[in-house]
């Protein structure tokens, strides 16, 4: 099984999220590289997206989905940081 590279996972799913006005940037640090989203109505629903173990993933590690399925994971993320009272 050949292993996706996380920094173009990330950035695929930086597309994704950006073509639904999302904020999306990548960044490296010394753990790796870390995509921070956040929703463009509400700047204080943020957060961080990494790729371990074949997966999409939040930091504290719960996974998000796989990275065959960008579109899913980028439902899921504007889901989770969606405001109070949207759909």
């Amino acid at each position: 099984m050949e292993e996706t590279d996380p920094k173009a996972a990330l950035l695929e799913l930086a597309t994704e999220l950006i073509s639904y006005g999302w904020y999306a940037d990548l960044r490296s640090d010394v753990h790796g590289d870390v995509l921070r989203v956040a929703n463009p109505n509400v700047s204080q629903l943020n957060d961080r997206v990494i790729v371990r173990e074949g997966a999409f993933r939040w930091p504290w590690g719960n996974a998000i989905g796989g990275l065959d399925d960008v579109e899913a994971v980028a439902a899921r993320i504007r889901h989770v940081l969606r405001e109070v009272g949207s759909a």
